[in-house]
């Protein structure tokens, strides 16, 4: 994270993930992983923390990944 914080995601916030090597910040999350971006689609949940942080892929903007926590 860019400022070394950590931010708490709560039901409803948006998240965007991206394969652009940034700094993390509150609603933006870069990851190496473009497999994973790839493959996720409006309508599909994935599961982070064992399952206790649960997001919905909400739209793909470009190369990114909108989702919207719902748990």
């Amino acid at each position: 994270l860019k400022d070394k914080l950590p931010w708490m995601l709560h039901l409803g916030d948006e998240v965007q993930f991206t394969r652009k090597p940034v700094l993390g910040e509150p609603g933006l999350i870069s990851t190496p992983n473009e497999e994973l971006l790839d493959h996720l689609q409006p309508g599909h949940r994935i599961l982070i923390n064992d399952g206790r942080l649960q997001l919905d892929v909400f739209k793909r903007v470009d190369d990114d990944t909108v989702l919207t926590v719902v748990t």
